[in-house]
């Protein structure tokens, strides 16, 4: 059985979630700072660093956002694991975007590690998960 705070915990979580993809769907980046802890880190499909600190992965968001325009994007139901002051989460997506004249579709699942820092969940790690087209 769940407790009352593991669910107040998850709505915290599914509410970041939402606000993050909000953030960078409208252009907002900026408003990521809130959301990532100082030492976040990215990594690829390889569990290749993409990204290491607060302003670098904010910027890698940013980037993508200038350079694709996004067509069609959707988050569905995550899932949440919660140890504590620890979440660990996989988040389904897909995306159809435009990058360079040539357009794409996507389908993969994030996986989050998050920490409660002061009362509030914040994005600790982040790898991205595309896919194999079937």
């Amino acid at each position: 059985m769940e407790s009352k705070s593991g669910a107040v915990d998850e709505a915290e979580i599914r509410s970041l979630l939402k606000s993050i993809s909000e953030a960078w769907l409208n252009g907002d980046t900026g408003k990521l700072n809130q959301y990532f802890h100082d030492r976040m880190t990215i990594r690829g499909p390889d569990l290749q660093r993409l990204g290491a600190g607060k302003q670098e992965c904010v910027k890698s968001y940013e980037d993508f956002t200038k350079q694709a325009v996004i067509r069609e994007y959707e988050e569905l139901e995550p899932e949440i694991e919660l140890y504590g002051d620890t979440a660990v989460v996989v988040s389904p997506w897909k995306i159809t975007y435009e990058l360079k004249d040539q357009q794409y579709q996507e389908t993969g699942r994030d996986l989050l590690v998050l920490n409660r820092d002061k009362q509030a969940w914040l994005v600790v790690w982040r790898a991205s998960f595309p896919l194999p087209e079937s």
